[in-house]
């Protein structure tokens, strides 16, 4: 392969029911990843009486689950 050329790899066309529990697995990991998003990004009450919101890790977490989510359709659509 020449430097520089970017090429997909090969689908295996005999992934049948593997697929469907990737594309499973995928979706469960992104659903996981949104409920850690909301718990970062929702204000919670300090000690010391002001609001707490922990806002980088929610924005990754956003971000996988966006990305899980996408694969998934991906390996579902074949």
């Amino acid at each position: 392969m020449p430097a520089g050329s970017l090429t997909a790899p090969p689908v295996n066309a005999t992934l049948g029911a593997s697929a469907d529990v990737s594309a499973t697995s995928a979706m469960q990991q992104s659903a996981a990843f949104f409920a850690a998003a909301d718990r970062c990004l929702t204000e919670r009450p300090c000690v010391d009486g002001l609001l707490s919101i922990v806002f980088a890790p929610g924005i990754v977490c956003s971000a996988l689950s966006i990305e899980l989510g996408l694969k998934a359709m991906i390996i579902h659509s074949g």
